[in-house]
């Protein structure tokens, strides 16, 4: 089970809230795991944005959630938001059981809001995939909010995936 985001209206920006929001996630993933089940985050750029106490709303998630919690970290925000994917995988390397290989176009670029197929935007995939092979990764996911053409984005993306051996 993965909850996707946190809309704009109910993000507060504080450490107790994002505290909060792991403490839920973890009781969350005790309920589902007598069923066979696990809860893990989503990520976006505001989880790495640093909150104005120079903290980070993601490290509050994982902090408070334990364990318990996992992660499907999607790269292509953590670009967005400024910070290092790489950096970001290392860290996280024990909780991420999904990898997003969302691509970013580059800053300015309009068409498909900005977002790319996987290798035809400016992530460095083949220095961040042997760092997948780090982490715990069940699932590696391709995604594009609004491509102009699913089926070439789906293409793109895939066959990336399998030049890197992924």
């Amino acid at each position: 089970m993965i909850p996707p985001y946190v809309t704009p209206d109910e993000r507060q920006p504080n450490a107790d809230y994002w505290r909060g929001l792991g403490e839920k996630l973890a009781r969350g993933a005790e309920a589902v795991a007598r069923h066979g089940l696990a809860v893990a985050w989503h990520n976006h750029d505001f989880e790495f944005t640093p909150l104005p106490d120079g903290t980070r709303p993601i490290d509050h998630i994982f902090e408070a959630g334990g364990d318990a919690v996992k992660f499907e970290i999607d790269c292509g925000w953590i670009v967005r938001a400024g910070a290092d994917p790489a950096a970001e995988l290392r860290r996280f390397a024990s909780r991420i059981v999904a990898i997003q290989t969302k691509d970013t176009a580059p800053l300015g670029t309009k068409e498909d809001d900005g977002w790319a197929a996987t290798g035809d935007g400016i992530i460095d995939w083949a220095t961040l995939a042997p760092l997948f092979r780090e982490t715990k990764v069940e699932h590696i996911v391709t995604e594009h909010d609004n491509p102009s053409d699913w089926q070439r984005f789906a293409r793109r993306s895939i066959d990336h995936l399998k030049a890197l051996g992924l």
